[in-house]
């Protein structure tokens, strides 16, 4: 699903330059839940960045899903995100004034899908992250822990072949946090999706397939 060779990602900051990632080489295979771990300032999340074509390597062969990253233009970028790549973050990100229905129907506007095609998809992924019955409820009405599950429907709704996670867990208290992970492990065989989790809670890393840990740009420890 991803190959990383020789990946570099440096920004000049002023008269300084920050070496993000410093020569990372990976593969991760299609099917794995996968997690990149590593202190605050490590490089992990601009590495997963990088493998949602949401930023551009400095030097260095990235290919996801089949697509070369490093070679493609903004718009065919953006066509691979909406199209290959779903995105969970750590703040949800969920629209406060729609319903959760509503909010996972997002990518399918972008994707151009009829209104009635939308919701009977955004309603079955709903139902398998058993949040069907609060599909009409808002954000404030719903926990931390619904929130992030509407949000994991939501990256999902496009059937991509990847499914990227940064911090899913970083706002949600520790049980709950077992049981969004516990639900995305789930999902990567119910879906034939590929899970690549950025995390700094080591209990989170262990429920990986497999996993590398990060330390100035670079890969310290992998299994």
């Amino acid at each position: 699903m991803v190959i990383i060779r020789d990946l570099h990602r440096h920004y000049r900051l002023g008269n300084v330059v920050v070496r993000a990632l410093n020569g990372i080489n990976l593969t991760i295979y299609t099917g794995e839940f996968f997690a990149i771990c590593g202190s605050s300032g490590s490089g992990k999340s601009t590495l997963l960045y990088l493998m949602g074509g949401m930023d551009r390597p400095t030097r260095g062969e990235l290919i996801v899903a089949g697509q070369n990253l490093a070679r493609q233009d903004e718009n065919q970028l953006a066509e691979f995100r909406c199209r290959r790549i779903g995105f969970i973050y750590q703040n949800f990100h969920l629209i406060p004034s729609l319903t959760a229905w509503q909010n996972v129907e997002i990518p399918m506007i972008f994707n151009h899908l009829p209104r009635s095609a939308r919701r009977q998809i955004a309603m079955q992924r709903l139902q398998e992250v058993g949040l069907l019955e609060r599909s009409h409820h808002r954000p404030n009405q719903l926990s931390g822990g619904q929130q992030q599950r509407v949000a994991i429907a939501r990256a999902l709704v496009n059937q991509p072949a990847l499914l990227l996670a940064d911090e899913p867990t970083g706002n949600l208290d520790n049980s709950t946090g077992k049981e969004v992970v516990a639900l995305l492990k789930n999902l990567v065989s119910i879906n034939q999706v590929t899970v690549v989790m950025v995390t700094h809670d080591m209990n989170l890393v262990e429920q990986a397939d497999r996993f590398v840990r990060l330390q100035d740009g670079r890969i310290v420890e992998s299994n």
